[in-house]
């Protein structure tokens, strides 16, 4: 009951559900990308894995002028194949306006009904030419991004788009000939493209799982001025790997769940952003 009259929060992350590009998933080239759900799944996981939280919007909702994309720091294209020129107008528009738009693998290259189109419907934003519809490539790559004059390298097996090239982008990374991370400054926003499927990027939630791709992808949100609002630590101060932290604003009151659902047991620091009193409502307890 106190859940049912409290709002779920964002870090300024949303995430575009597109009805026709869940049917575009099924076009027989799109299959060898893996599936539209499985897609949004590792989306899931990788943000919830940084501490993230994020909110969606339906096609029909930019369609419609309803959804305020203002709001957010970061608008998230999962293997949105299917644009309609209603909505790739209100994304061209938002990153024109100062926001950060970031997709993966084949973004617009169908209109709302799945028809293929002559070039990518935001392949201008994204600063990208492409060169041919072609069939999913598993191939090793590595990835690069520089922030706050860090540098940040990631080798990894992923499975890539073929039939992209740069044309405006900067390009951070490449899988043989193939770009991997292309970087667009389109009006006062950015556009970048991760030319793979998510579901092929490293698990953030896996133990063996290299922590520069906890470390890029956190990185890559930072630079939009996304960053958790709450840090959860092992013993020994690193990320707590495999755990959702989500808040719910009630009033005056902020509830936060911090759940595993499997794994094991550790122990954890989580870090507020400032000082509050605490109660523990699974254990009924004020801990002052």
């Amino acid at each position: 009951d106190l859940l049912l009259h409290s709002e779920m929060l964002d870090d300024g992350i949303g995430l575009l559900y597109s009805q026709p590009s869940a049917y575009a998933a099924k076009i027989p080239s799109a299959t060898t990308f893996g599936s539209f759900e499985g897609d949004h799944v590792a989306w899931h996981n990788n943000l919830r894995d940084l501490g993230l939280q994020f909110r969606y919007v339906t096609d029909r909702q930019l369609r419609l002028g309803e959804a305020d994309l203002g709001r957010f720091k970061v608008f998230i294209l999962p293997f949105t194949q299917a644009l309609g020129p209603e909505e790739a107008e209100a994304l061209r528009r938002y990153v024109s306006d100062g926001g950060t738009l970031i997709a993966d693998v084949r973004p617009g290259i169908c209109d709302g009904h799945c028809k293929q189109l002559p070039a990518g419907a935001l392949d201008e934003v994204f600063g990208i030419r492409r060169t041919a519809v072609a069939e999913a490539v598993n191939s090793d790559g590595s990835l690069r991004l520089t922030a706050d004059g860090t540098t940040v390298e990631l080798a990894a097996k992923l499975q890539v788009d073929p039939g992209v090239e740069a044309a405006a982008a900067s390009v951070g990374g490449a899988a043989g000939q193939t770009p991997l991370l292309l970087v667009h400054q389109f009006g006062r926003g950015r556009a970048v493209l991760l030319n793979f499927t998510m579901s092929s990027y490293p698990s953030l939630s896996a133990e063996g799982t290299d922590e520069a791709a906890a470390t890029l992808l956190g990185a890559l949100l930072a630079q939009a001025g996304v960053r958790p609002a709450l840090s959860l630590q092992d013993a020994q101060g690193r990320r707590v790997r495999n755990v959702e932290v989500i808040r719910w604003q009630n009033g005056r009151y902020q509830i936060i769940s911090v759940f595993r659902l499997q794994g094991q047991a550790e122990p954890a620091r989580l870090v507020l952003p400032e000082e509050a009193r605490l109660h523990d409502l699974k254990a009924r307890r004020d801990l002052g």
